[in-house]
């Protein structure tokens, strides 16, 4: 099965590098490389190895879009209304492992950095990577819940905590939103403390990629 798969790999390598040729396009033999080599494998594994050995890259869980029918990943690019790009079939949040690398050690460090490019880069650019790095300043702090909640929950929480980069305003909240992939939300939609209508927009909501989540806000009651 390997080598099977190496060899359409490098047969499809040869058949687009043929295509560019057809378009005029060249390059030098000498320079080429394909990240299917061992050469690059080699060195990139090394990378990995001695990044995850300093902390800078760690394993954990998270959301992530899973084509049932053709059983892979996919980007949110690649969700299309909710269903694959390829095969039209929907969509279905997986809570799976993954390997992220720790930028945020950097947020400083690239924030500051940025100022150095002002008269250089456009700056429409430059908020963009100020908006993508996401540093916000603020205050993390607990609501608790009543007991009637904890009666509903059936004391499985007491409490979830809340971050807002504006702490003046903590005494005018009127109410928290919490994301479909909320523990507390999971737990009331597998215990059943939902209504199924609740449920069912609850499980429309997680299965839709965070770009349409953009595009309209969406909300529901989860006591009345």
């Amino acid at each position: 099965m390997e080598a099977t798969l190496k060899a359409w790999t490098y047969d499809n390598i040869d058949y687009m590098k043929n295509e560019f040729y057809s378009l005029g396009f060249s390059f030098s033999r000498k320079r080429e490389m394909a990240t299917s080599d061992e050469l690059y494998t080699k060195f990139e594994q090394s990378f990995i190895i001695d990044m995850y050995e300093k902390g800078l890259l760690y394993r954990e869980k998270g959301m992530l879009n899973w084509c049932p029918n053709d059983e892979t990943v996919l980007a949110n690019e690649q969700v299309v209304d909710g269903c694959c790009w390829r095969c039209d079939t929907p969509i279905v949040k997986k809570d799976m492992n993954q390997y992220y690398f720790k930028i945020t050690q950097y947020s400083d460090e690239l924030l500051d950095d940025l100022k150095k490019l002002e008269n250089g880069w456009p700056k429409q650019v430059l908020t963009m990577q100020e908006n993508w790095i996401g540093k916000s300043n603020g205050l993390a702090f607990d609501l608790f819940f009543d007991d009637a909640s904890l009666s509903i929950l059936n004391n499985k929480f007491n409490s979830f905590d809340v971050f807002t980069t504006r702490p003046d305003t903590i005494y005018g909240v009127s109410y928290t939103a919490l994301a479909p992939e909320h523990k507390i939300v999971e737990y009331m939609v597998e215990n059943k403390l939902l209504d199924e209508a609740t449920i069912a927009e609850i499980r429309k909501m997680k299965n839709s990629s965070s770009i349409e989540r953009q595009k309209e806000k969406k909300g529901l009651p989860l006591r009345s």
